[in-house]
């Protein structure tokens, strides 16, 4: 048993070297508050949109209970209350490898106060040969 999942590790790991890796070129445009930052978004966006993104949600609900006893005149009365709390967290990830940049523009916007940035971006494809994407 142990020989077998060697074996497949094996071939998992040699096709693995196998994938091919294109480079994409893309022109993107994105916003920020200084020209860097705008570059950044815009370098950020391009790895999105060539290897994709995951998005993960997560909503927590915390429930609280406190327990309240009140004594009147010898005799106990308890009361009960609960609080509720919801907090939701969203993550995007997205992986991947850029080849090159060349900022074509970055110029402030007087009308949205930030700075707009159009950077054409070689972004490296990993592809796995035999393997459709569809």
């Amino acid at each position: 048993m142990m020989k077998k999942i060697v074996i497949f590790a094996l071939l998992v790991f040699a096709m693995h070297l196998m994938a091919e890796i294109s480079v994409q070129t893309v022109t993107v445009e994105s916003s920020g508050t200084t020209c860097e930052l705008a570059v950044a978004n815009a370098l950020s966006e391009a790895v999105r949109q060539v290897n994709g993104t995951v998005i993960d949600s997560s909503k927590q609900l915390e429930n609280a209970i406190s327990q309240i006893a009140i004594s009147d005149n010898g005799k106990a009365q308890k009361t009960v209350s609960l609080n509720s709390e919801s907090q939701q967290k969203v993550s995007i990830l997205s992986n991947g490898v850029i080849k090159g940049y060349r900022i074509v523009s970055c110029d402030y916007d007087d009308d949205d106060k930030s700075w707009q940035a159009i950077v054409d971006v070689d972004v490296a494809k990993y592809e796995t040969p035999g393997l459709s994407p569809d």
